[in-house]
């Protein structure tokens, strides 16, 4: 391999998908959503916490956490393309009619603190 090469390589970084399940109100539609979703999901993701226990540190103690997901998924730019396709829009509607979630789409990497900004509500 050529070593000059390969300090101009790009390479595609990962993007995290985060959900926070803060109440489940239809289980029976959460359910069916397990089972219909992961066919969806592309091949390459990689989950590294499902509904493990957690604590709410830095918000109001009264904030309701039920459970939490953290995955690893390809490129920002191709997992929206995931998450707004036909099959998945068609899946997730049984886990969100009734029940709340936070979910975001985070890209890897780290940003320079004078490039930060505070998140738009």
């Amino acid at each position: 391999m050529d070593p000059v090469a390969n300090e101009t390589e790009v390479h595609a970084m990962s993007s995290y998908l985060v959900y926070i399940c803060q109440a489940v109100k239809n289980r029976a539609g959460l359910e069916r959503y397990w089972q219909l979703a992961p066919p969806t999901y592309p091949t390459n993701i990689n989950v590294l916490a499902a509904y493990g226990p957690c604590e709410v540190l830095d918000a109001d103690q009264d904030e309701r956490v039920e459970g939490v997901v953290i995955s690893e998924f390809p490129p920002f730019e191709q997992t929206l393309e995931w998450f707004n396709g036909n099959a998945y829009v068609e899946a997730r509607k049984d886990r969100t009619n009734g029940n709340d979630y936070l979910g975001l789409l985070v890209e890897s990497g780290v940003v320079s603190v004078s490039e930060r900004k505070p998140v738009r509500k």
